[in-house]
């Protein structure tokens, strides 16, 4: 049997228009299916004025208390910025994941939504930084509001030692 090329491009156009119509938002316009999740990023920086906010090469210890369960996290800053063989960070469970971001900042990512979390901050054994952060969240829609029934929530909290 020979297969009209036409013919499978319209069936293939049409089956993917009517899935995607009604699985994304149900309504008449194509929806894509990205997911998110809710959550916190902490930006951790270097507060000296020295036109940068790259953090000084060395080993950071976090501790992250959020609704009063305690999470760690380690990140070695290399003297060579973006150097992924030097820039590392560990974390042993799954609410906080750690990294060294392009510009030397760490970068940890808390999930969930907590109305305010406690940050411990000690480099190369000496208390950094300690506080309590109260995240600002807003709505996040991956897909458009038109799509998602339900949004993301999303904070940003940028922190200097």
């Amino acid at each position: 049997m020979k297969w009209n090329l036409g013919y499978l491009a319209r069936v293939f156009v049409l089956t993917t228009f009517a899935s995607g119509a009604t699985v994304g938002c149900g309504q008449d316009r194509i929806c894509t299916l990205i997911g998110c999740s809710d959550g916190v990023q902490v930006l951790i920086e270097s507060s000296a004025d020295a036109g940068t906010n790259a953090l000084p090469a060395g080993d950071y210890l976090f501790s992250v208390e959020v609704e009063g369960v305690r999470h760690s996290a380690t990140c070695h800053v290399g003297a060579s910025p973006g150097d992924p063989a030097v820039d590392r960070c560990d974390s042993g469970d799954d609410v906080v994941w750690p990294s060294v971001d392009s510009t030397r900042r760490i970068e940890l990512l808390v999930s969930g939504e907590p109305s305010e979390l406690s940050l411990s901050v000690t480099r190369a054994g000496a208390p950094a930084t300690s506080l309590t952060l109260t995240p600002t969240f807003h709505d996040f829609y991956p897909n458009g509001p038109q799509c998602d029934r339900t949004p993301c929530r999303w904070a940003t909290i940028e922190v200097g030692i």
